[in-house]
C-alpha cells in the first residue's frame, strides 16, 4: 500500500483480482470505505487501508490489484497498489516491532523479504476495525 510493504496471513486471502472500477456509495463512501466493487459477479466492500495504517500518498500504476479477503464470512476487497504473491515465512522469522513502528497499530511484527522489511498485519485487529466502521 503506497510505499509500505505489508504482509497478511494467507488464511484470510480468497483471491487476488485485477483492478476494477469501484463505485462510490452516496452518503456512505469515505476515506476507508471506497465503495462497492464487482468481483466475479459478486459485490464486495472495497476498502482502503491507507487511512487506518497512516500511509500517505498514492502509487497508482499497472500493478494495482484487489486483494479479496474474508473474515467471519465478510468479504473485503482491499485496494492494493501491488500484490507480490504468496510467500512462506516461518513464524520464528517474524521479528518484534520497534517502538517507532507504524502501520497504525495494526502490525504484529516485521519480516525481511526480498531485500526489504514488511510489516506483518494483525488480521484480527485490522478486520475488527473495519467491522466497527460498518456497524
Amino acid at each position: 500500500v503506497g510505499t509500505e510493504w505489508l504482509a497478511l496471513d494467507v488464511g484470510y486471502a480468497v483471491e487476488v483480482a485485477e483492478w476494477r472500477p469501484v463505485r462510490r456509495v452516496p452518503h456512505a463512501s469515505d476515506d476507508v470505505f471506497a465503495g462497492l466493487v464487482n468481483v466475479r459477479g459478486e459485490l464486495h466492500l472495497a476498502v482502503s487501508l491507507r487511512p487506518l495504517l497512516g500511509v500517505d500518498g498514492d502509487a497508482p500504476g499497472p500493478s494495482r490489484r484487489l486483494l479479496v479477503a474474508v473474515r467471519d464470512g465478510v468479504r473485503w476487497a482491499v485496494l492494493a497498489d501491488a500484490v507480490h504473491g504468496v510467500h512462506h515465512v516461518p513464524t520464528d522469522e517474524v521479528g518484534g516491532l520497534p517502538a517507532t513502528a507504524g502501520a497504525g497499530g495494526f502490525a504484529r511484527g516485521l519480516v525481511r523479504w526480498n531485500g526489504t522489511t514488511a510489516a506483518v498485519l494483525d488480521a484480527d485487529r485490522l478486520f475488527a476495525a473495519l467491522d466497527r466502521r460498518f456497524r
